[in-house]
């Protein structure tokens, strides 16, 4: 059986705060970052410990997440110019799975777009709320919304790996029905 690790992590900036904006995705810094693996279960990371986490991340054999690729490794980028050599191969990114499932008039899918319709969760917040509950100094806040991003992650990965499907609901939308082999 293959080692996995969930992993998500929060910004201390947004792009409106960043020269270049999303073009510069590794200058948004990180707040916090959440993992969970079976042997550890939670586990918070902060910015001071950014090389460890990346090593740890590059242990397992697959690591999990909502938009990984394209957000999460550009930020941790900022701090290790290998991020996407050692963690691209063993990532397996829902986000970008379920996009390739979704017909191409469907706008990209949010994680509360899929948490909500597949598992009656909604999210804690929004990631504009977060990046302000990081720089008003309100840590724990950013802790437990980052660790609910990676348990709906968690979730979601299992029900779909359990029932070949998951669902997803944009705003104001009709439920679509996503057929998933994530097993």
């Amino acid at each position: 059986m293959k080692k996995e690790i969930f992993f998500d992590l929060e910004t201390q900036r947004w792009s409106t705060e960043v020269e270049g904006g999303w073009n510069n995705i590794c200058r948004f810094g990180l707040s916090i970052a959440v993992s969970w693996d079976k042997g550890h279960g939670f586990r918070d990371w902060y910015e001071s410990k950014v090389q460890e986490l990346i090593k740890e991340l590059a242990q397992f054999d697959m690591i999990i997440g909502f938009n990984l690729l394209k957000f999460d490794y550009e930020v941790l980028n900022g701090y290790a110019d290998d991020v996407h050599m050692l963690l691209d191969g063993k990532t397996f990114d829902i986000f970008i799975d379920v996009k390739d499932r979704l017909p191409h008039d469907v706008k990209w899918p949010s994680l509360e777009e899929i948490s909500s319709p597949t598992l009656g969760i909604e999210k804690l917040g929004t990631g504009y709320e977060v990046v302000s509950w990081f720089q008003e100094g309100k840590i724990k806040e950013v802790i437990n919304y980052c660790r609910q991003d990676v348990e709906l992650t968690r979730e979601i990965y299992e029900y779909g790996r359990e029932h070949g499907l998951i669902y997803y609901c944009p705003t104001r939308g009709v439920r679509i029905e996503v057929k998933v082999d994530w097993k």
